[in-house]
């Protein structure tokens, strides 16, 4: 393919998402700011892994401080579309190198066991005792900030909690 073709291939590409472009909504000035400064990409080593995984952290510890702040629902919500799209390239690169059976209800009991803690402990991690209780016995499951609070509290990524 001579030079010529791909740079007119490149050209209609551009072209036709530009036609795109125009059908979806404003993209939130937050998320195109994270998107700027570490930008996904597929994960394909260990160091990329680390950094994408500090990176989720940080935006979890944001989420959780900002969770109820109506004046930053804007930034709140381009750092959860953010964490969004690394949480993917990260479940992505875990299932590829970290194969598993384990359902993420038995991590949460495994992590439970291995730090010594019972229901009551993480009670308010669950929003409540009756939370706590429903969601070990299997009958409900995980919600957003329960993820957040738990990924925090046993230092791991909110993908850990995740079925996928």
């Amino acid at each position: 393919m001579g030079e010529d073709t791909k740079v007119t291939l490149l050209q209609e590409l551009d072209q036709e998402l530009k036609k795109l472009e125009s059908k979806t909504p404003a993209e939130n000035i937050f998320f195109l700011n994270l998107m700027r400064i570490l930008p996904p990409r597929p994960i394909v080593t260990a160091k990329e892994h680390e950094v994408f995984l500090e990176a989720l952290k940080k935006i979890s510890l944001l989420l959780n401080q900002i969770e109820n702040n109506p004046s930053l629902e804007e930034q709140r919500d381009g750092c959860a579309q953010y964490a969004r799209v690394i949480e993917d390239l990260i479940s992505h690169y875990e299932r590829d190198q970290f194969p598993s059976d384990s359902t993420p209800l038995d991590t949460l009991k495994f992590l439970i066991e291995q730090h010594g803690l019972t229901q009551t402990d993480l009670a308010e991690d669950f929003g409540g005792q009756p939370n706590a209780s429903s969601v070990l016995s299997g009958k409900r499951k995980l919600n957003l900030t329960q993820i957040r609070r738990l990924a925090i509290r046993f230092h791991v990524s909110p993908l850990t909690f995740l079925a996928v």
